[in-house]
């Protein structure tokens, strides 16, 4: 039998997460994920602190596009307090990817934390987050 590999994925429990409303312009905040920009010239920064996962990764999209919208030449993002990331989140990381590259724009990797390292490297997509 192949060896099988844990790709950070748990199975689905049922919790409730009520979004609540954004704190401010900048700083957009649901229980378990904070999401805050900052602009740095050309670029804006987004740093993630929390889990990614099917109840957070459309907040994750969001903000990076909304990141992109603000930015001339693409997004930088801090994945470095990542405690956990699934399949949903490494969507919506290829989604807002994709998003960019339409825009002609980057979306790069300046930190991740090692379940996000290791995903990526799992499905050979860390070169994808790449400054060119």
């Amino acid at each position: 039998m192949p060896e099988q590999r844990s790709l950070g994925c748990r199975p689905l429990t049922e919790r409730s997460r009520a979004v609540q409303p954004p704190a401010g312009p900048d700083r957009l905040e649901w229980p378990e994920l904070r999401i805050a920009s900052h602009s740095s010239g050309d670029r804006v920064t987004v740093t993630v602190r929390g889990e990614l996962d099917v109840d957070t990764a459309p907040q994750l999209y969001n903000a990076v596009g909304a990141a992109l919208a603000r930015s001339r030449c693409g997004v930088d993002l801090d994945l470095g307090r990542v405690p956990f990331c699934d399949c949903s989140g490494l969507g919506a990381l290829l989604r807002a990817r994709h998003g960019a590259l339409v825009q002609g724009k980057t979306l790069t990797l300046s930190a991740a934390a090692p379940c996000v390292a290791q995903l990526l490297a799992l499905t050979h997509t860390r070169t994808l987050f790449s400054a060119a």
